[in-house]
């Protein structure tokens, strides 16, 4: 009985801090900060060509099915630092990039939801010159091996994570999608890949109450003097 006590009382005093093991699934709030990507170099035009590291933004623009190092452009955080999990983000939050013709950005009119080793990226947008409705037209580039991309694997709206599981940890993120036939875009059919990176950061953590640990304190308090009543 004594001991039921205590855990109960424990339980109300520390269950908002209790520490859950790490999965490779993120949890609402999690923060998927983006490493800025590296231009391998810079041809004779002064055009950029090619990643060296970092995060990155492909397009297949002469329908090849692979993404040659010219459709390859880098992209950087943007004001939120990466991908929020469970949140809506606006353009400019999460990413940027002003090398492929103009400035782009991501953004979400759904929350991304996580899976065993995936993240549901239906929701997901991008904005240049306009707005792109992607989550559907999943395709595997035929030349992944020349950017360690997973060779297979590819689904309608869901991006393929490598996560250990341990926050502050490296992360891959690879999602490949289709405009729509027919968009208002202009460009239905064309085909863009996504390879974000960096390390994954915990959701920030919510302040107890003081009033909690008060109420805390004075439960274990009760309880200590029911110990000594007893033992008398």
């Amino acid at each position: 009985m004594k001991k039921s006590f205590i855990s109960v009382a424990l339980t109300l005093i520390l269950g908002t801090a209790a520490v859950t093991s790490h999965a490779a699934v993120l949890n609402t709030g999690d923060l998927l900060a983006i490493a800025p990507g590296v231009v391998d170099h810079y041809d004779s035009y002064g055009n950029a060509v090619g990643v060296a590291s970092g995060s990155w933004f492909g397009a297949d623009t002469n329908g090849n099915g692979a993404l040659s190092e010219y459709e390859r452009q880098v992209t950087t955080p943007g004001s939120a630092g990466g991908l929020i999990v469970g949140a809506t983000q606006a353009p400019g939050e999460i990413e940027h990039s002003y090398f492929f013709g103009g400035d782009t950005r991501l953004y979400t009119v759904t929350a991304p939801t996580s899976g065993d080793g995936t993240l549901n990226l239906s929701g997901l947008r991008w904005s240049w010159l306009t707005d792109w409705t992607f989550g559907s037209g999943a395709w595997t580039p035929t030349n992944t091996a020349d950017f360690g991309a997973p060779g297979s694997g590819y689904a309608n709206g869901v991006a393929q994570l490598q996560w250990s599981g341990v926050y502050g940890d490296s992360y891959n993120l690879w999602y490949a999608t289709t405009e729509p036939v027919g968009s208002p875009t202009g460009c239905g059919g064309c085909r863009f890949f996504w390879h974000l990176t960096g390390t994954v950061q915990a959701a920030p953590t919510v302040p107890i109450p003081a009033a909690v640990w008060l109420f805390g304190s004075g439960i274990l308090s009760l309880t200590g003097f029911s110990f000594r009543k007893r033992s008398l």
